[in-house]
């Protein structure tokens, strides 16, 4: 019972299996404006391969720096 209202709850918050979330990537201002780049971005890889994967994480930590590094971040705290 508990897996079947776990998948009903899935597949409403992915819109019918057609949006499904790879990883969480979250940016914390306040310790970037603190501590600078190291430790400011947090990856949540929903998925264990994901996690595992060297090549994967090395390539999000690249585009995580490259956003960091060319884009002002303040400009992603506002709405």
């Amino acid at each position: 019972m508990i897996k079947k209202i776990s998948n009903f709850w899935f597949k409403r918050k992915t819109d019918n299996l057609t949006k499904i979330p790879l990883f969480i990537m979250m940016f914390n201002w306040r310790k970037f404006q603190k501590d600078g780049k190291n430790g400011s971005c947090l990856l949540y890889a929903l998925y264990p391969d994901i996690a595992k994967d060297a090549f994967l994480r090395e390539k999000l930590q690249e585009c995580v720096d490259y956003i960091r590094d060319n884009y002002d971040m303040e400009t992603f705290t506002k709405i």
